[in-house]
Protein backbone atom coordinates (compact mmCIF):
# COMPACT_ATOMS: atom_id res chain seq x y z
CA UNK A 1 0.00 0.00 0.00
CA UNK A 2 1.04 3.63 -0.38
CA UNK A 3 1.45 3.96 3.40
CA UNK A 4 3.93 1.06 3.52
CA UNK A 5 5.95 2.45 0.62
CA UNK A 6 6.45 6.02 1.90
CA UNK A 7 7.54 7.08 5.38
CA UNK A 8 6.56 10.20 7.33
CA UNK A 9 9.36 12.22 5.73
CA UNK A 10 8.19 11.37 2.21
CA UNK A 11 11.08 8.97 1.56
CA UNK A 12 10.54 5.89 -0.59
CA UNK A 13 11.14 2.49 1.08
CA UNK A 14 13.01 -0.18 -0.91
CA UNK A 15 14.74 -3.49 -0.40
CA UNK A 16 17.82 -3.09 -2.52
CA UNK A 17 19.35 -5.77 -4.74
CA UNK A 18 22.36 -4.07 -6.34
CA UNK A 19 24.78 -1.35 -5.35
CA UNK A 20 23.95 2.22 -6.23
CA UNK A 21 25.06 5.57 -4.85
CA UNK A 22 23.75 8.99 -3.95
CA UNK A 23 23.72 11.06 -7.14
CA UNK A 24 23.20 8.06 -9.45
CA UNK A 25 20.51 8.26 -12.12
CA UNK A 26 18.33 5.16 -11.96
CA UNK A 27 15.14 4.27 -13.85
CA UNK A 28 11.56 3.95 -12.69
CA UNK A 29 10.10 1.14 -14.80
CA UNK A 30 6.35 1.63 -15.19
CA UNK A 31 3.92 -1.28 -15.73
CA UNK A 32 2.92 0.32 -19.08
CA UNK A 33 6.52 -0.05 -20.37
CA UNK A 34 7.73 3.50 -19.85
CA UNK A 35 11.12 4.06 -18.18
CA UNK A 36 11.52 7.35 -16.31
CA UNK A 37 15.00 8.46 -15.21
CA UNK A 38 15.25 9.68 -11.62
CA UNK A 39 18.17 10.94 -9.56
CA UNK A 40 18.95 9.48 -6.14
CA UNK A 41 19.11 12.68 -4.07
CA UNK A 42 19.74 10.89 -0.75
CA UNK A 43 19.83 7.38 0.77
CA UNK A 44 18.94 6.63 4.40
CA UNK A 45 19.26 3.41 6.39
CA UNK A 46 16.50 2.07 8.66
CA UNK A 47 17.83 4.14 11.57
CA UNK A 48 17.53 7.36 9.54
CA UNK A 49 21.27 7.82 8.97
CA UNK A 50 22.21 9.22 5.58
CA UNK A 51 24.53 6.88 3.63
CA UNK A 52 26.47 7.50 0.42
CA UNK A 53 25.82 4.11 -1.18
CA UNK A 54 23.74 0.95 -0.90
CA UNK A 55 26.27 -1.93 -1.01
CA UNK A 56 24.39 -4.65 0.94
CA UNK A 57 21.87 -6.87 -0.91
CA UNK A 58 18.41 -7.00 0.67
CA UNK A 59 19.13 -3.99 2.88
CA UNK A 60 16.02 -1.92 3.60
CA UNK A 61 16.65 1.70 2.66
CA UNK A 62 14.73 4.92 2.21
CA UNK A 63 15.33 7.06 -0.88
CA UNK A 64 14.80 10.70 -1.73
CA UNK A 65 14.25 10.61 -5.50
CA UNK A 66 13.79 13.41 -8.03
CA UNK A 67 10.68 11.63 -9.43
CA UNK A 68 8.02 9.90 -7.33
CA UNK A 69 7.51 6.18 -8.05
CA UNK A 70 4.04 4.67 -7.77
CA UNK A 71 2.89 1.30 -6.47
CA UNK A 72 3.88 -1.55 -8.86
CA UNK A 73 6.79 0.41 -10.36
CA UNK A 74 10.25 -1.14 -10.32
CA UNK A 75 13.46 0.78 -9.82
CA UNK A 76 16.36 -0.26 -12.01
CA UNK A 77 20.06 0.45 -11.89
CA UNK A 78 21.55 0.16 -15.37
CA UNK A 79 24.60 -1.94 -16.33
CA UNK A 80 24.25 -4.63 -13.70
CA UNK A 81 23.76 -8.37 -13.91
CA UNK A 82 20.40 -8.33 -12.08
CA UNK A 83 19.23 -4.72 -12.30
CA UNK A 84 15.90 -4.53 -10.46
CA UNK A 85 15.47 -3.06 -7.02
CA UNK A 86 12.41 -4.52 -5.30
CA UNK A 87 10.03 -1.93 -3.86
Amino acid sequence: SEEETWNEEGLYRIEQRNKFCKGDVIEIMKPDGRNIPTTVNAIYDEEGNEVESAPHPQQVLYLDLSEKPQQYDLLRVENTKNPEIAI
